[in-house]
C-alpha cells in the first residue's frame, strides 16, 4: 500500500470513528415518546450505554421531552396552570425530583414556587441534590399571588446571582431584587 492510501485510509477510520461516537452520544437518540390510543403515552429514556433509566405511562398528559444541555433532559408533565418537571441526566442516569411551575433554571440549579406551612417561598436548589444547595426566598409577595403568578421574572445573572422580579404586599407592588447564592 502506497504511503498516499495509508493516509486516506487512517483519515476514513477517523471519519468514521467520529461519526459512530457522535452518533452514539446524541442525546436525541436516549428518548422516544410513544403515543398510544386515547392520548396514552409511553415515555422511554434511556442512559447512552442503552440502560434504561426511566419507563413511564401517562393518561390523558402529554408528555414533553426537551434536551436542554449536553446531557441533560426535562420531562414535563401537566395542564392548565400545573405543571410538574423532572430533570434526566443521560450520561450518569440521575433523576431529579419533580419540580412544579419551574420559574428558571441554569446548569445545576432550578427555581420554583412552593407553598408550605401558609407561606408562599420561592426555592433555589440544586437539579439533583437539594444539599449541595438549598435557598428559600422569603419575602412580603402580594396575598392573592400563587405560584408562578407572583413572580414577574426569574433569571441567573451567573452561576451565583439570581435577578427575581415579583409583587409583594397589599397594593401589588412590583419588585426587583438581586439575590447573591
Amino acid at each position: 500500500m502506497t504511503r498516499k492510501k495509508a493516509l486516506i485510509y487512517v483519515i476514513l477510520c477517523i471519519v468514521i470513528l467520529i461519526v459512530f461516537v457522535r452518533l452514539k452520544y446524541d442525546i436525541s437518540n436516549t428518548y422516544t415518546v410513544i403515543e398510544n390510543e386515547n392520548y396514552n403515552y409511553k415515555v422511554i429514556i434511556k442512559q447512552y450505554n442503552g440502560k434504561v433509566i426511566l419507563s413511564e405511562e401517562y393518561y390523558h398528559l402529554w408528555p414533553i421531552v426537551q434536551e436542554i444541555e449536553k446531557d441533560i433532559l426535562t420531562l414535563t408533565l401537566g395542564r392548565g396552570d400545573w405543571w410538574v418537571t423532572r430533570f434526566i441526566n443521560v450520561k450518569d442516569g440521575n433523576v431529579s425530583e419533580q419540580f412544579g411551575n419551574i420559574l428558571t433554571y441554569s446548569s445545576d440549579k432550578v427555581v420554583y414556587p412552593k407553598y408550605e406551612d401558609g407561606v408562599m417561598k420561592i426555592i433555589v436548589q440544586d437539579i439533583f441534590d437539594k444539599e449541595r444547595c438549598y435557598y428559600e426566598v422569603l419575602r412580603d409577595y402580594a396575598p392573592d399571588a400563587v405560584g408562578k403568578y407572583m413572580v414577574i421574572d426569574a433569571t441567573f445573572l451567573d452561576e451565583a446571582t439570581l435577578h427575581l422580579q415579583y409583587y409583594s404586599g397589599e397594593d401589588w407592588k412590583e419588585v426587583n431584587e438581586i439575590i447573591h447564592l
